[in-house]
């Protein structure tokens, strides 16, 4: 202890390690600090010890150090080199991204632009079309009208050219018809025929009627029965007033 005290021994390097183990198994550790602090202080008492063997197990201590720190260094700059080839790696196929990009961007543009040209086209010549549709479309409403009114003048001219038939010019015929069976009977025997009571009630005779119109580009209509056997009726004494009861 007293050659410690007198400086004539120095404890090695490793006392230093030691004695920090020691420190922490008995409760009080080092702090970083500390260690680093006893190491410099021993270190100097080594350089500064007079004993040849002293400084020379120092300077081999801080020489293994020294290559230590060199392979720790050149450790770092390998790792260092390898992490700038992978960023330089990753900057160069950034900058072909970034090239190929604005590649593409140009591409796009021209494209979108061709694009732009092609709907200016197309929305020009859809506009012809829709305006010639909606002429078309007021055409056909035009013509629509049109139609509508000619049918309702053809219905017109359907309703007043067409004769009214009535019930009773159907039974004024029938009475005209018998009247002209019973003439015709009495002028094959000679003899007058027996008046038969008419289940349809006798007429005064009809009074002339003028004839409707003909429409419009047709034929002439057929003529009217009741026009020859008006003469025979005239000519004939009604049965009522022969038997002198109606």
């Amino acid at each position: 202890m007293s050659r410690h005290l007198s400086g004539e021994r120095l404890v090695e390097r490793f006392f230093v390690a030691r004695l920090r183990e020691v420190l922490a198994d008995q409760g009080h550790p080092l702090t970083a600090a500390e260690c680093e602090r006893l190491i410099e202080l021993c270190g100097d008492s080594h350089r500064a010890s007079g004993s040849p063997s002293v400084q020379l197990a120092q300077l081999r201590e801080e020489l293994t150090e020294l290559k230590q720190a060199q392979d720790l260094s050149g450790r770092r700059l390998a790792a260092v080199e390898e992490e700038a080839a992978g960023l330089f790696q990753e900057l160069f196929q950034a900058r072909e991204r970034a090239q190929a990009s604005e590649s593409r961007e140009s591409e796009l543009a021209e494209l979108a632009a061709c694009q732009r040209d092609q709907l200016r086209q197309t929305q020009k010549y859809t506009r012809q079309p829709e305006a010639e549709l909606t002429e078309q479309t007021e055409q056909a409403a035009m013509l629509l009208r049109e139609v509508s009114v000619l049918r309702a003048q053809n219905t017109k001219l359907l309703d007043s050219t067409t004769p009214a038939v009535s019930l009773m010019d159907t039974s004024v015929d029938a009475t005209l018809a018998r009247r002209a069976a019973r003439l015709k009977g009495t002028a094959v025997t000679g003899a007058p025929a027996a008046p038969t009571r008419s289940l349809v009630p006798s007429l005064p005779p009809e009074p002339p009627r003028p004839l409707p119109r003909p429409p419009a580009r047709r034929t002439a209509p057929p003529n009217n029965p009741r026009q020859h056997l008006l003469p025979l009726l005239l000519r004939t004494p009604r049965p009522g007033s022969s038997a002198g009861t109606s």
